[in-house]
């Protein structure tokens, strides 16, 4: 098994996402930037840092790769300001929440914390499935809003 996921800061949101589709990553990061700009109302480059686990020769582990996320967090933080981490996809909310296709199904539009994460954290559609079905954008930007406003 293997975990593979995209991390794009955009302005003061750290989006995770689970990694695009061969040759779809353009789109993918037009889309994260509307969505910073929508919440931050500034413009914003995108910036993305592609995580992949495991390391070649070594077996995959959730709560190594976890870890290893967390770390790649932290690293970004050093030089970033982030106050608000989006979770797109089941995959992403897998690894960062341990949660199951049904949790993650059943998901409510509200921040959360979360271990080893100092932001709220919200958990939304991956940008691949708003690519492919333009109507889940409204319900994950419900989820944003639900989530901005709604607190802890």
């Amino acid at each position: 098994m293997c975990c593979a996921l995209l991390l794009v800061p955009a302005g003061y949101t750290l989006f995770i996402d689970q990694a695009p589709p061969q040759g779809s990553e353009r789109r993918v990061l037009e889309l994260i930037a509307a969505l910073a700009f929508a919440i931050g109302g500034g413009r914003v480059a995108p910036q993305p840092y592609p995580f992949a686990w495991p390391p070649r020769g070594v077996p995959y582990d959730r709560a190594q790769a976890r870890d290893a996320v967390l770390g790649l967090m932290a690293k970004l933080r050093e030089s970033r300001r982030f106050e608000q981490v989006i979770v797109m996809g089941e995959q992403a909310a897998a690894l960062l929440l341990g949660w199951n296709g049904e949790q993650y199904r059943a998901r409510e539009s509200r921040s959360q914390r979360v271990p080893g994460i100092d932001a709220p954290l919200l958990v939304t559609h991956s940008a691949a499935g708003l690519l492919e079905n333009p109507l889940l954008k409204r319900a994950s930007w419900a989820d944003i809003q639900a989530g901005r406003s709604g607190g802890v």
